[in-house]
């Protein structure tokens, strides 16, 4: 089911030009993926989102789906397809946290984390590549983390989840490299969103009081300051737009802001164990 964004533009999509690029974003009913494609919208593109939520905006047109289930994004892909005739920008933006030392994460909670963050990029991927090589070649953009080179203590499952979307981009820019179509992973540090809110947490339980002390709790609570006061998702969108869009072909993994920038450079010098180290001083000592 589709909905166009505010019922004043209703038919806005029909009366368009067929050669005006095509940008397909999951997760776009909030945070990073609201506001890259009400920026894509705002420069003339031809602009779906799918998410669970229905949250209208102008120029975007919603499709009601889950990224887990592959049969809701072919779907999605199925009506672009037929009402644009063309697909050349994917962003693969939907994804959550959990949080938590690893014996006590709920299996459940483990398989959900890869379902959405991991799986639901590889449903992205496989329902739009086909119609992307059709369309000549195009870009997609995956949302990775910081945290996919730099592991955070507690947050472990998520960190898996970006490290692996890391290494899917890596293999799949050397796959398509001869359809035209590139890929990069992107990875934000802190961003001011409503991720923090929806984070999946087991560090409260009764069980790891006992057993951890506070020490995952305040982890955690540091994290999530860091995050409520972290960059404005603004600048990052605009970066997801430069990058879908620029003209030359984009390192495939990329860090956004000069601290993380710095910090991943200086890493890539240190020993891998001095990092742990640090990370364990700043997260779980």
């Amino acid at each position: 089911m589709k909905t166009e964004s505010d019922n004043l533009n209703s038919g806005t999509v029909s009366r368009k030009n067929d050669k005006q690029p095509v940008v397909f974003i999951s997760g776009g009913s909030g945070g990073i993926g609201f506001t890259t494609a009400k920026l894509f919208a705002q420069d003339g593109y031809r602009v779906y989102e799918l998410s669970r939520r229905e949250i209208l905006q102008p120029g975007v047109t919603h499709i009601k789906g889950d990224v887990t289930r592959l049969s809701d994004v072919k779907n999605a892909v199925g009506q672009i397809i037929a009402e644009c005739g063309q697909l050349n920008i994917v962003i693969c933006n939907a994804g959550f946290g959990i949080s938590g030392p690893i014996e006590l994460t709920p299996t459940e909670d483990i398989k959900q984390q890869f379902d959405v963050n991991f799986f639901g990029t590889v449903n992205m991927i496989q329902a739009t590549v086909p119609y992307l090589r059709q369309s000549g070649g195009g870009r997609i953009l995956c949302v990775s983390s910081v945290a996919a080179v730099m592991p955070i203590p507690y947050q472990s499952f998520y960190t898996c989840t970006k490290a692996s979307i890391n290494q899917l981009v890596l293999t799949l820019n050397n796959e398509l490299r001869s359809f035209n179509i590139q890929a990069v992973a992107l990875m934000p540090g802190d961003t001011k969103t409503d991720f923090t809110d929806k984070r999946i947490k087991s560090e409260e339980s009764e069980e790891c009081l006992n057993i951890y002390g506070k020490i995952p709790y305040n982890s955690v609570a540091k994290m999530e300051k860091d995050e409520k006061t972290g960059n404005p998702i603004e600048p990052l969108a605009k970066r997801i737009v430069k990058l879908t869009t620029q003209k030359r072909r984009p390192k495939p993994i990329q860090s956004f802001g000069f601290f993380y920038r710095a910090a991943l450079v200086i890493a890539k010098f240190l020993p891998i164990r001095l990092i742990n180290y640090i990370l364990y001083k700043m997260y779980a000592s």
